[in-house]
Order: structure tokens, then C-alpha cells, then sequence
């Protein structure tokens, strides 16, 4: 009647991998944003635009954003495999 397709925690489309990467990344660019800030600060020069500065930070804090909205989903995939596997048991058991 119904096609069992059974997804693991090991196979979750890569949310964890994902929100990992993205987190990491968006720290990445808040250091390199940071740096550039105090680099420009240093050298009283305008050899980097302070619109570049400000946008690499936008886009740190978009990665950061999106990393942790994907670690939640990651961890409620986690708890929804764990509620699938329960219930397993527990079927077979009635039977």
C-alpha cells in the first residue's frame, strides 16, 4: 500500500555537514572582515572600501544565520529518527 523509504540520521541530506560548513565559514569571513577593519584602522588609508568591509560582514552573519537554522533542523531529523525507531520497537512487539 504505502512505499517504506526509511532515511537514517547517517543519510539526513547532509544537514550536518551543511550547518557545520556554513557556521565555520561565516566565522572565517568575520575574522577576514574584522581584520580588514583594523588593517584600514591602522593605516589611515582607504585601500579597502568600507562598503567591502560592511558586506563581508552581511554575508558572515547570513552564513552564521543559516548554519544554525540548518544545526536545529539536523537535530530535530536526530530526534525524529530516534521517535521512527521507538515506535519500531514497539510495533514489533504488538504483532
Amino acid at each position: 500500500m504505502f512505499n517504506l523509504r526509511i532515511f537514517s540520521t547517517k543519510h539526513n541530506f547532509k544537514t550536518g555537514f551543511l550547518s557545520k560548513l556554513l557556521i565555520i565559514l561565516g566565522i572565517i569571513l568575520i575574522f577576514i572582515s574584522g581584520s580588514m577593519y583594523v588593517l584600514k584602522l591602522i593605516t589611515k588609508q582607504f585601500i579597502i572600501p568600507q562598503k567591502t568591509i560592511e558586506s563581508i560582514f552581511a554575508f558572515s552573519i547570513i552564513f552564521i544565520a543559516i548554519g544554525i537554522i540548518l544545526h536545529f533542523l539536523y537535530l530535530q531529523f536526530i530526534k525524529l529518527d530516534e521517535i521512527a525507531r521507538d515506535i519500531e520497537e514497539n510495533s514489533e512487539y504488538c504483532e
